[in-house]
Parts: C-alpha cells; sequence; structure tokens
C-alpha cells in the first residue's frame, strides 16, 4: 500500500483468502483512492501472473504457512522465482528459531479443518540457518543480496510473541493500530546482522534476487 501510494507504482495484493487481510487493503485502497493498487486473491504455489512478469516481490510471514508441511514453502518459492524478472528481486521474512520446528495446533487452522477433536494441524514452520540453506539449495533460483535478523528487545517469553498481544483483534483496532506499528517496530524491535542468542523468538529478512541464467546452444 505504501509503495503504490508513494511512489505509483503497480502493485498486486494477493492473498489466498479474501477476509481480514485483503478487506483491510480494499478499505485503504477505496479510502486513499489509490489506482495503483490492484487487490486479488490467489494462491502463492499457483499465482495469476506470466513468466517473468514481475520485477519485486515482497513476502511477509507467508512462506512459513504455506501448505503441505513437508514442501509447501518449496513450491511457493519457485512459483514466486518463475514471476519474476531476471535479476528481480524478492524480499521475504520468516521465523527463525535457535533449531528449526514445525508448530501444529489443536484447532482448524486457515482452510485446514480437524477430522477429529484431537487432530494436530499444521500451523507453520520455525527455521534455523540449516533449513533456511536448505530451502535455498531446494529451489536453486536465488542469489543472497542481504540477510537480517530480527528480535523483540524487551519481551522474551518461549512460544509466544509480543504480536500475540498488540496485533490480533478486531478489524477496527487493526485499523487504528495500523498507523502506530511504524513506532512500535521502532521501540520493540531490534535488528542484526547475525542470530541473537539471547531469544528464541526471531525472524530473519532475506533479499534475494533470482538468478539470471543463460543459456548456450
Amino acid at each position: 500500500m505504501y509503495i503504490a501510494t508513494r511512489y505509483s507504482a503497480y502493485v498486486y495484493a494477493t492473498d489466498i483468502y479474501d477476509d481480514k487481510g485483503l478487506t483491510d487493503t480494499l478499505f485503504y485502497k477505496s479510502s486513499t483512492g489509490t489506482d495503483t493498487l490492484h487487490v486479488l486473491t490467489a494462491d502463492v504455489r499457483e499465482l495469476p501472473f506470466a513468466d517473468s512478469s514481475l520485477d519485486k516481490v515482497f513476502s511477509i510471514s507467508v512462506l512459513e504457512h504455506v501448505f503441505p508441511a513437508d514442501g509447501g514453502d518449496v513450491k511457493a518459492l519457485k512459483e514466486i522465482a518463475r514471476v519474476l524478472q531476471p535479476a528481480g528481486r524478492l524480499v521475504f521474512t520468516v521465523p527463525f528459531t535457535k533449531q528449526s520446528r514445525v508448530d501444529y495446533l489443536k484447532q482448524d487452522v486457515f482452510d485446514r479443518k480437524r477430522t477429529t477433536p484431537d487432530e494436530l494441524v499444521f500451523y507453520q514452520r520455525r527455521y534455523d540457518a540449516r533449513s533456511l540453506q536448505k530451502l535455498l539449495a531446494d529451489v536453486d533460483a536465488f542469489e543472497v543480496d542481504r540477510q537480517e535478523y530480527i528480535c523483540e528487545r524487551f519481551y522474551h517469553r518461549p512460544q509466544k510473541e509480543l504480536w500475540n498481544i498488540i496485533g490480533e483483534g478486531n478489524k477496527l483496532k487493526r485499523l487504528a493500530l495500523a498507523p502506530l506499528y511504524p513506532i512500535f517496530a521502532m521501540i520493540f524491535l531490534k535488528r542484526s546482522p547475525t542470530p541473537l542468542p539471547a531469544s528464541d523468538i526471531m525472524a530473519v529478512c532475506l533479499s534475494l534476487r533470482k538468478k539470471n541464467r543463460t543459456t548456450t546452444p
């Protein structure tokens, strides 16, 4: 939304569901009159864009949730590589911990419904250095330009992020707090070029460039 408004760039905001995320984006679009922002429902594993048609892709807290637990993230990254132009840039964030793990919840998650009350449903992956390196190697389409780690500066309760306190809520609460998110980030988040050993709750932000492959006859 910021890019579309600030730089008059053509932006396609996608979500696999047409509920909370896209509703807020549509509200922003209608309230600002931004005509370069396009909102559509799409699956990152099967994007509705032509090969090499986009110059930049931003994926914030998405890849870790892509189903199935084994391989969903690989499929999503390969699809992003397909729609990016050669040397196009991908910036994405995923959760990062000291040791990788997969989180399951005893509840319905997105469109994944339980068949029994005690069934555990896939929620997200948390990556460590080894699993992140393996993900990029399995896709084999990107070169790393930059990598940063982000952790909460003060709030270090295991398995619990500050977002669980201030980020959830109804639409009015989200819209009211949205202008304050950059301030919250400056106060509560800390960036580092290396993992921070004091915290188990982190995210990693990677800036990648699509490899510019050349073919020889």
